[in-house]
């Protein structure tokens, strides 16, 4: 279970915008919107903090990020506007969290998914957990809730 200080650590990195450099400040910040999760088959599906997910309710299948059951290590989120695949080049666990690295080819984005587990059931896991999305020199994080499972 994830402490205070983690819980307080991604209210606070949620949907700001990071600046790493004097250069970014003539980029813009990359905007995280949502996938539509029906007619996929997913196995990670995390909502925008906040959503609610009803599932007799096909509009409430808006997700930031989602990975794809039948490939392993690809996944699918909406930034600036158009839906891109993402690839895993690397994950790290650890019994309180887990990140996953992505890249998106042909793209300067990065994507750093920090997951910390909750309830466990017999073939998924909740989590929440914050996004970060890097453009080159500037970031947007976006909090999350949801699950991996069947």
């Amino acid at each position: 279970m994830i402490g205070r200080i983690g819980k307080r650590l991604i209210q606070a990195l949620a949907g700001l915008t990071v600046l790493t450099a004097p250069a970014a400040l003539a980029q813009q910040a990359p905007e995280v919107g949502v996938v539509d999760g029906t007619d996929r088959e997913m196995y990670c599906a995390f909502l925008p903090e906040g959503a609610q997910f009803v599932f007799d309710d096909r509009s409430t299948w808006q997700f930031v990020y989602i990975t794809d059951m039948s490939k392993d290590g690809h996944g699918y989120m909406m930034l600036d506007g158009v839906e891109r695949e993402i690839w895993l080049t690397r994950k790290f666990y650890r019994s309180d969290f887990e990140m996953r690295h992505y890249a998106v080819d042909d793209t300067p984005y990065e994507i750093k998914v920090f997951m910390v587990p909750g309830e466990t059931g017999l073939e998924s896991t909740d989590y929440t957990g914050a996004i970060w999305v890097t453009n080159g020199e500037v970031a947007t994080a976006v909090a999350f809730h949801g699950d991996c499972g069947v």
